[in-house]
């Protein structure tokens, strides 16, 4: 374990501690812009992607991670609105009671990410099996799904926001 870790390159502990602080941040109520509710989804998404082709460059591999990510899009979306959010028109902004989801969801992909990293590293022969790359793409997939969905839902309040507002 101490070898993984003397090999992991800087770069990965300082990508970790930022995404701590991001994660954090989730936890605590706040205010946030249309961007910033827009840019961490996709941000993830976009790394989890990054992780399915980095790892195993295929359209299998993409085709999973693709139909889990609806997969889990579908799942959050039976969830409903993070509880509490709403649209503050005057100030142009969300109100985004504090969630762990977030965190969690950060810390999976990042973890996942390591985790494949390290396995191909030291060249596990089970890195090179059909089952490994689709239970890989498939995790991705699904917490790229939860992540999306939830800033979609976010997105929702405004809609609702909006119509709720006499003409």
């Amino acid at each position: 374990m101490i070898d993984i870790i003397k090999h992991t390159p800087l770069w990965v502990f300082a990508l970790f501690a930022g995404l701590i602080v991001l994660g954090v941040k989730q936890t605590r109520a706040r205010e946030v812009t249309l961007r910033s509710v827009c840019v961490l989804p996709v941000a993830m998404a976009g790394l989890s992607v990054f992780g399915v082709y980095s790892a195993f460059s295929g359209v299998i591999a993409l085709a999973v991670w693709f139909v889990c990510l609806v997969l889990g899009w579908g799942v959050a979306r039976q969830f409903g609105l993070p509880k509490g959010v709403r649209y503050i028109n005057e100030q142009h902004v969300f109100h985004i009671p504090g969630s762990k989801v977030p965190f969690i969801l950060i810390m999976a992909i990042f973890f996942t990410k390591y985790c494949v990293g390290v396995m191909l590293a030291i060249q596990l022969a089970v890195t090179q099996s059909t089952e490994f790359m689709v239970i890989v793409s498939a995790i991705y997939g699904i917490l790229s799904g939860i992540f999306l969905a939830r800033g979609l839902q976010i997105l929702q309040a405004r809609n609702n926001q909006i119509d709720l507002q006499p003409a």
